[in-house]
């Protein structure tokens, strides 16, 4: 399946990211609060991080986190970035106290500083839950969630398997993921 992206309008901009499960489940703001909470069971206060100018679509997954928080008992914290210059500011922020987390929004400017950001976290010592793995093949914690780059299955293999272990350079390369 070929790579696909978004097109919307930021600011008098384009702009575009991955088209992926992730990107358009408004649920995942509460998944990604779970999963903390489940590899950091002491985390008293999140943050979610992203920029505003580039995720318009913030109050979708800010709606799903804040519903966990409060059935977690968890301080929601929301930590727009408007600029690479205020990221240690809002991570520093965050470290301050203790029993802090961390949940990186996926758009286009946290994946353009995924390195500063994991590098940041890990500096702080903060638990934090990433969009995309390529973002803890850099060296952060946790990723949950699609993968951009790979959209579906490998089909040939699933059909090879339904068909009786069919050999996949037999299967018509339009049906190859």
């Amino acid at each position: 399946m070929k790579r696909r992206e978004f097109i919307t309008l930021v600011g008098g901009a384009a702009a575009a990211w991955p088209l992926a499960a992730t990107t358009l489940e408004p649920t995942m703001g509460g998944k990604w609060l779970e999963v903390l909470k489940e590899i950091a069971p002491r985390i008293a206060r999140v943050a979610v991080l992203f920029n505003p100018a580039t995720a318009p679509y913030s109050e979708l997954y800010l709606n799903s986190f804040k519903a966990a928080a409060a059935s977690l008992g968890v301080e929601p914290i929301v930590a727009p970035v408007l600029d690479a210059s205020t990221l240690e500011s809002v991570l520093a922020a965050q470290a301050r106290e203790p029993n802090g987390g961390l949940i990186v929004m996926p758009d286009i400017f946290t994946t353009g500083h995924r390195a500063e950001i994991t590098l940041l976290a890990a500096r702080y010592r903060l638990p934090a839950v990433y969009p995309f793995r390529y973002f803890t093949q850099i060296g952060g914690l946790l990723s949950y969630g699609s993968d951009p780059f790979d959209h579906g299955c490998d089909h040939s293999r699933a059909l090879g398997d339904s068909a009786g272990g069919a050999d996949r350079r037999r299967v018509p390369t339009g049906l190859r993921g």
